[in-house]
């Protein structure tokens, strides 16, 4: 595939965590400063590919400040409180007259290795969804994000508009689906609510 990135989606409301989610400073180890848990996310995106544009929600001023200082290209959803779907759909929108391919991504996934991103990049195609997998304690394999979406699927991608992310998509076509087993818990962490920060700590 000769041109493929990352659409980060960072446009969620955040409601169960109680403020704005993403802009949380974190303190991933005891070398570095902490700094929002987006900025994490973005660093390990940043350490496999340049081709990377965020989704912000247009009344997040501090996020949107955020990437302008950390020179990110971004786009807005004007409409984010309507969902993941209508996000997603205004990122593909922005890239799919230049992009063979696009890693949808979520920002609340700041523990991602870079490793994996490369995995699933490297694994994509026009006409395939890859998907990674990892391999629980009880020996099963759970499905977890990102996803990447060949061109070929940008059609069904740009239209959504409700809260359900790329399912049905991956759903009506399972055919195309390859699975990327990954050793990385990261691929199944999402930050939801303040205790699982606590949990994750743990």
């Amino acid at each position: 595939m000769k041109n493929i990135g990352v659409v980060l989606l960072a446009a969620g409301q955040s409601r169960r965590f109680g403020s704005q989610k993403l802009m949380y400073p974190l303190k991933m180890d005891s070398q570095r400063d902490p700094q929002p848990m987006l900025g994490w996310t973005i660093e390990s995106i940043r350490q496999v590919t340049d081709q990377l544009i965020v989704v912000a929600d247009a009344a997040q001023n501090d996020l949107i400040d955020f990437l302008i200082a950390s020179d990110v290209s971004y786009v807005l959803n004007t409409k984010a409180s309507q969902g993941i779907g209508l996000s997603l759909a205004t990122g593909i929108k922005d890239i799919s007259d230049a992009w063979d391919g696009a890693m949808i991504a979520l920002g609340d996934m700041p523990f991602i290795q870079p490793e994996s991103y490369q995995a699933l990049l490297a694994r994509s195609l026009p006409n395939a969804i890859v998907i990674p997998e990892v391999e629980l304690a009880s020996g099963e394999a759970k499905r977890g994000n990102p996803v990447v979406f060949g061109r070929e699927f940008f059609d069904e991608l740009v239209v959504l508009d409700e809260d359900k992310g790329g399912r049905d998509v991956i759903q009506h076509h399972q055919s195309s689906v390859i699975t990327v087993r990954l050793d990385d818990s990261g691929l199944l962490q999402d930050i939801d609510q303040p205790d699982d920060l606590l949990n994750l700590s743990a």
